[in-house]
């Protein structure tokens, strides 16, 4: 027994169990091929379907902002809401100063006011006393008065 005999020996048995697996590659091939099998004007709807959705991606990327667009514009905002914001402040300060000048002047005339209405109290107690003072004056000297009258 040599190593040739057993060397032909193997690759002859081997054979058959070859041409089997290729037979069953060529079959599973073909049923392949048949399941995949499409007509062109499927393959051409597809296609166009295809491109109607590439085309709509085209226009949603040219319509959605980027990070960097959002950036740019926000960098284009950024020295307008400042000068906002300091021109803000500039109109609450001189809100303040207003509020408290009003409101400095509106206590001035309520003063006034009020010294005023003291010395309108005043003038009227003074006049109801010179009054009383008259009718007493009067009282007392009414006899004189109806004597020689």
């Amino acid at each position: 027994v040599s190593s040739f005999n057993v060397t032909v020996f193997v690759l002859a048995a081997s054979l058959k169990p070859l041409i089997h697996i290729m037979t069953l590659l060529k079959e599973r091939t073909m049923f392949l091929q048949s399941e995949v099998s499409v007509d062109d004007s499927e393959i051409e709807l597809l296609q166009r379907k295809m491109d109607v959705l590439e085309e709509e991606l085209e226009g949603l990327r040219k319509a959605v902002a980027t990070k960097r667009d959002l950036g740019q514009v926000a960098n284009g905002l950024t020295p307008t809401i400042q000068q906002l914001s300091k021109a803000f402040k500039r109109v609450e300060k001189k809100e303040d100063s207003l509020r408290t000048w009003s409101e400095e002047r509106f206590q001035a005339i309520d003063h006034k006011v009020q010294d005023f209405d003291q010395f309108i109290f005043y003038t009227i107690e003074q006049d109801q006393r010179k009054s009383a003072q008259r009718l007493l004056v009067t009282l007392m000297f009414l006899p004189i008065n109806l004597t020689f009258w």
